[in-house]
This record gives C-alpha cells, sequence and structure tokens, in this order.
C-alpha cells in the first residue's frame, strides 16, 4: 500500500493499491459493451482514474481485469468489493444521442440498433451470483464517457444494472456498495468475505491464464 500525507505532513489512510492488471482489457468482438471512437484499454484506464479515490474508503478493494470462474467472457476492467456487496464497473465511450434499451438488452441510439447490448455484464452478474452465496449482492455500474456532440440520455438504470456519466460513476458505485451495510467510509464497514476474496483472486489468475 502506498500513504498520502497533506500539506501539514499528517498521515491519510493508506491507499490499497489495486489488484490485478488492466493488461487484460482488450479489444474483442465478445465484448457487447464497446467504446465507439476509442480503445477498450484507453476507456478502462480513463475508468480507471475516476475510480482511484476509493482505494481511499475503509475496506474497499479494486480489482482490474477478473474472469469469474468456468466462463469464457471477456474480462471485466474493475470489479470493486466493500463486504458483501460486489460491484462490476464497465466503460463506454459514445457519440451524443438518446440511449436506450430493450426487454432483450439490445441497445438502441436515437431508436437505431448500435449493434451492442448488455447481456455480456448480465452474464457476468448471474456468473458471479452463482459463484458467491446468497447473501452477497452482485450488481453492476456502466460509465458512459461522453464522445463527440452534447445531447445525451443515457438507458434507464435498473435493479442490476446502473449507467452513469464518468462525474456520477463513483456516487453510482458507492451507492451500490452501500446496498448491503452502511455506505463504506461513513463507519460499520465490513470485511470482504473469504468466499469472495478468494473468487476474485480466482478470477485474476483466470483473466491472466486466458490472454496469455
Amino acid at each position: 500500500m502506498v500513504s498520502l500525507a497533506d500539506g501539514d505532513g499528517r498521515r491519510e489512510r493508506p491507499v490499497a493499491r489495486p489488484y490485478g492488471s488492466l493488461d487484460t482489457v482488450v479489444d474483442s468482438e465478445r465484448r457487447t459493451l464497446r467504446p465507439i471512437g476509442a480503445g477498450v484499454a484507453e476507456v478502462a484506464w480513463r475508468t480507471d482514474d475516476l475510480l482511484a479515490g476509493l482505494s481511499r474508503l475503509p475496506a474497499v478493494h479494486v480489482f482490474r481485469g477478473t474472469r469469474p470462474a468456468g466462463t469464457d467472457l471477456p474480462p471485466t476492467p474493475h470489479a470493486i468489493v466493500a463486504g458483501r456487496s460486489l460491484v462490476l464497473v464497465e466503460g463506454v465511450a459514445w457519440p451524443s444521442g438518446r440511449y436506450r434499451t430493450d426487454a432483450q438488452g439490445r441497445v438502441f441510439c436515437d431508436d437505431v440498433r448500435t449493434g451492442q447490448s448488455t447481456e455480456g455484464v448480465r452474464a457476468a452478474i448471474r456468473c458471479w451470483r452463482e459463484a458467491l452465496t446468497p447473501c452477497h449482492r452482485v450488481g453492476a455500474v456502466v460509465v458512459v464517457h461522453r464522445g463527440a456532440g452534447d445531447q445525451w440520455v443515457l438507458p434507464a438504470s435498473d435493479d442490476d444494472l446502473t449507467w452513469a456519466f464518468p462525474e456520477t460513476a463513483v456516487a453510482a458505485v458507492r451507492r451500490r456498495l452501500g446496498r448491503s451495510g452502511r455506505v463504506p467510509g461513513r463507519g460499520g464497514e465490513r470485511e470482504v468475505s473469504p468466499t469472495t476474496w478468494a473468487a476474485l483472486h480466482d478470477a485474476l489468475a483466470r483473466a491472466v491464464s486466458m490472454t496469455s
């Protein structure tokens, strides 16, 4: 871990380094949500910068590039865990438009199909729910980095998936983490369960082995 100091030399809470690497997060047609006009790795690093502050919160851990056991899903760029809450974070960069999804998760922009869908991230949610015990909560946040244009409407969020712009992404993650107890950073934090800890480290190893 690394520590930060303020201007008076007082020590702040140590900052935990993220586990894993974004080297496994690469462009792939198997990704059902993809950036437009930018690479997957570039957008993953933009999202990584947004999430950096979460490592300062007590009992919050950031994992980069995880793949659930028993799957060949593309690695999820970020998995944020606190207590018994796991939040998967995907990032895309899209041009302006009015975005929505239909009942099958297909993404439309101005009522035109984009060829993308939420199936990949929802499949990852299902896999993690199967891997962890029922007392764990698993959800996702998709961060939409703005491309060209100036008019934006994001798809509607639901119980499993939250859509967010960069400036609201951290708040969206914190809300999802807080659903299993108090919001991290405000007291009452719970340690990550051994089941989740082991599964996430296994997911890192799987992501590396399947891309090497």
